[in-house]
């Protein structure tokens, strides 16, 4: 069955969020408030005749990759009706977004997926875990009490996203707009962000919802936890000592990875536990070489195959001078590895290892090419 995929128009938004509220299982709200022009751009829809049967959204976000500013399509609602499924609409749209965001020059599209295997079929890969820690009160004990500061949306709470963001991969930057819709204020809002100092300048910051779960035990939920030296780290955790009293367990959702504080803390009154992560994947070859880690002078002949973007399989050989890649051009010559772009993905945004390296048979020429950044990713979308 042949469909018609194209981006989207504002008048076509309501069809959008009343086929997400069935999907996603949530109540449908009319607006008299006019589509965003914006949101719209970024969206695209598979149609049987005049009948929209999938769509999906894209915004691009900003973020960091290696240490160098990237965009990044962060992909969302994502349905289709069950009578159309496993025709080609999906893939369609998707093929559609990734060749439209590639030609304005977003580097990187992620998503969180229902299903790793399905969208390793569109050349995702998870690069890292996520993990999800439960904390008893009393393995907090041995700290000292913490110093940090509740603070509104403002500059404060931003530069100390900023400052993590940069030393991380693919941690979203956020405008006020969007720390607004997180944080709301404190009259508007149960969560409450709280920023840590260090030198005079905001080193970590954290958001708790004091929000309880029905039928949970009193739990606080850390939603959001990012520091930039381990003093900060140590700190905020001291600084929850504050809150003991009106919790069973402390909560941390979506931990960035390099973040294993629970490590040094009691075991029998710690619960770590690895959950679903998200998916990414480059778009453009070119994008994804330069954000490889070059050192000295060097060149190598590299392969990639792209199961979801055709134009993209090939040779590429790079060349770099003092640490900077001077040029990723196509090749005839005979590849000295060869790796498809799930792959390169994957090691880039969540590194690698020789040990990796040896199980698909590459050379360690490789390995030194490869960033050692952590993931930041925190922000389910």
């Amino acid at each position: 069955m042949p469909f018609t995929i194209r981006r989207l128009v504002v008048d076509e938004l309501d069809t959008v969020s009343r086929m997400r509220s069935c999907t996603f299982h949530y109540a449908y709200r009319p607006s008299d408030e006019p589509g965003d022009p914006e949101y719209a751009a970024c969206s695209w829809g598979a149609f049987d005749g005049k009948r929209m049967v999938a769509n999906l959204s894209a915004p691009i976000r900003k973020a960091f990759v290696g240490g160098r500013a990237i965009q990044c399509g962060a992909v969302e609602g994502v349905i289709s009706l069950p009578e159309t499924r496993r025709k080609g609409a999906v893939r369609g749209m998707f093929a559609a977004m990734m060749r439209a965001q590639k030609d304005v020059g977003v580097a990187l599209s992620a998503l969180y997926p229902f299903s790793y295997s399905y969208y390793r079929a569109f050349g995702y890969e998870r690069p890292r875990p996520a993990w999800e820690v439960a904390v008893q009160p009393k393995a907090l004990e041995h700290l000292p009490f913490g110093n940090c500061r509740a603070v509104g949306v403002g500059e404060d709470l931003m530069a100390a996203q900023s400052a993590f963001a940069r030393a991380r991969n693919l941690c979203f930057l956020r405008d006020e707009k969007r720390w607004r819709n997180l944080v709301g204020t404190p009259e508007t809002s149960l969560q409450q962000a709280y920023v840590y100092d260090e030198d005079g300048a905001p080193a970590g910051y954290f958001i708790l919802d004091g929000r309880e779960a029905w039928g949970q035990p009193r739990t606080l939920t850390i939603r959001e936890f990012a520091a930039t030296t381990p003093r900060a780290v140590w700190q905020m955790l001291g600084f929850l000592r504050h809150f003991a009293p009106q919790a069973d367990r402390f909560l941390f959702v979506n931990l960035p990875d390099g973040l294993p504080f629970w490590e040094s803390l009691d075991p029998h009154l710690v619960t770590a536990t690895q959950k679903n992560g998200p998916m990414a994947r480059f778009l453009d070859p070119q994008l994804a070489f330069a954000c490889l880690a070059y050192a000295g002078d060097g060149a190598l002949t590299l392969g990639l195959t792209d199961p979801m973007l055709e134009e993209n399989n090939g040779t590429w050989r790079l060349v770099w001078q003092g640490g900077v890649l001077q040029s990723a051009l196509p090749t005839d010559a005979p590849a000295d590895a060869v790796v498809s772009m799930q792959q390169l993905s994957q090691w880039v945004l969540g590194g690698a290892s020789t040990d990796t390296l040896a199980l698909c048979d590459l050379p360690p020429a490789l390995l030194p090419l490869l960033p050692t950044m952590r993931m930041g990713l925190m922000e389910v979308f």
